[in-house]
């Protein structure tokens, strides 16, 4: 699933905008969810209580300078967002360079938006940012460089955090492992119960990884020769020539 906001005042080109969305993800079968924001300042309340989006549009128009630094905080809090601003005008500027924005124009036209969107959908695609998933109607959507390691017990899978958060929901970590390997961060599997993120593993032992906040996993005999394979790999990828 991907996620949207959408911002602008004028409320009938952001219900257009948000018909058009659900139009091209219906064609392309492509689960969506989007939240329509009638000021910047809301939107940036919402993203402030760690609700992560894939995609936002702005309406250029209404930004004034205090509206560019709620952007720009924005911008800080998720790197990996995709901005797009709607304008009168093909039009650029430093500050939405500086932002890493795109800019498309109004008003919209149908083909020339499916297309930008379907563009930035195959950004996420490939090179997807979160983990997302859902445990009793909740959807939660974690950003990979965030997860310390995935836990298999009890017949449930514990998302463990570097911030000591823990959220947990049914399934196999075979399953997790494959997901996560289109992801953007590397996950090495050390055991039959642990799926360690890579960049976080702060030393590596015989029998165990120990993480950056101290703890200590342990690398199950059968795991040792293909995790210390994978290991050297992605240890040598980071080694200055």
């Amino acid at each position: 699933m991907i996620t949207i906001a959408i911002c602008d005042n004028a409320e009938m080109m952001a219900s257009q905008i948000e018909n058009l969305i659900y139009e091209i993800c219906n064609h392309e079968k492509i689960a969506v969810d989007i939240d329509i924001f009638p000021s910047l300042e809301s939107m940036a309340k919402e993203v402030s209580t760690s609700f992560r989006y894939d995609i936002v549009f702005l309406d250029l128009h209404i930004m004034n300078e205090d509206h560019m630094l709620l952007v720009e905080n924005i911008r800080r809090a998720d790197e990996h967002l995709l901005i797009v601003f709607m304008s009168n005008n093909q039009y650029y500027s430093p500050e939405l360079m500086r932002l890493d924005a795109l800019t498309i124009k109004k008003p919209i036209e149908p083909i020339n938006f499916t297309n930008v969107f379907l563009q930035l959908y195959q950004k996420i695609r490939i090179k997807s940012h979160y983990f997302i998933f859902q445990y009793k109607n909740i959807y939660y959507k974690i950003p990979y460089k965030e997860i310390l390691y995935f836990e298999s017990r009890e017949r449930k899978i514990h998302v463990i955090t570097q911030y000591g958060t823990t959220e947990i929901f049914n399934g196999k970590l075979s399953a997790v492992e494959f997901r996560v390997a289109r992801g953007s961060t590397p996950f090495v599997r050390i055991h039959q119960s642990f799926l360690v993120n890579y960049h976080l593993i702060m030393a590596k032992a015989t029998d165990n990884v120990t993480l950056i906040n101290g703890l200590r996993l342990p690398i199950s005999e059968d795991r040792k020769k293909s995790f210390g394979q994978e290991y050297r790999k992605l240890l040598h990828h980071e080694m200055p020539i």
